[in-house]
């Protein structure tokens, strides 16, 4: 897939340099799984977060005012939506841009240095949510759509521990 310079997706090329190695031996090419990690409320509750390694995207219900984890304050976008495709309170195109937003500014950081670039997406159950929000991050990282809907074997998938 080939990418124009100045395309709003334009970016995307950079992510694969991020995320591609040769690999010592052989000289094939090896794919780094993304550091995403998709969980449920609880386990992100649960979650040892140091500041300075982890970015956060939060997904809470439509109704609910407290966020979750409010002590955890470096790179985070908090959101508010129903796990639902229509009706009020679904995610709205300025959710999903949000998202990109923050997400284009976490893969900056994951080709600047990918230890201090560890993402968290996580909603309710961790699974429809934050599971569609974490395709932007995915996208951005792996260059493909099939990558990033079927990452190689390493990356934490929903409720994986």
């Amino acid at each position: 897939m080939s990418v124009a310079h100045g395309n709003r997706w334009g970016y995307l090329r950079l992510g694969i340099q991020g995320s591609l190695q040769r690999g010592a031996s052989s000289g094939s090419l090896e794919m780094n799984p993304a550091p995403i990690q998709i969980v449920g409320r609880h386990r992100f509750e649960d979650m040892f977060l140091k500041s300075s390694h982890h970015w956060v995207i939060s997904i809470r219900e439509a109704d609910e005012i407290e966020i979750p984890r409010p002590d955890f304050i470096n790179p985070r976008v908090n959101l508010a939506f129903w796990d639902l495709i229509n009706g009020p309170g679904i995610a709205t195109p300025e959710d999903v841009e949000s998202v990109y937003q923050f997400s284009l500014e976490w893969m900056k950081q994951v080709l600047e240095d990918p230890t201090k670039a560890n993402l968290v997406v996580h909603c309710f159950a961790g699974v429809s949510r934050s599971s569609a929000m974490a395709l932007i991050p995915l996208l951005l990282y792996y260059s493909s759509f099939r990558l990033a809907a079927h990452p190689p074997p390493g990356c934490l998938l929903p409720n994986d521990d």
